[in-house]
């Protein structure tokens, strides 16, 4: 069990990694002004409420709702 969390577990940091690399790309080299004033604002945006400030955190408990 333990396996297949970890397995997750990097399926998503990799997800954010690549996520993260690719709007940085955008915002470098983007040939649109509106996708990169969008990446702009999204990074923006997690920077003022420190949005990584905790870190990653994943709830892999299962949802009761």
């Amino acid at each position: 069990m333990n396996k297949i969390i970890n397995n997750v577990i990097n399926i998503f940091l990799f997800s954010v990694i690549e996520f993260i690399q690719k709007a940085a790309y955008i915002a470098r080299f983007g040939n649109s002004v509106e996708k990169v004033e969008k990446v702009k604002t999204l990074l923006l945006d997690w920077a003022k409420i420190n949005a990584l400030k905790e870190g990653i955190n994943i709830n892999l408990e299962k949802n009761e709702s």
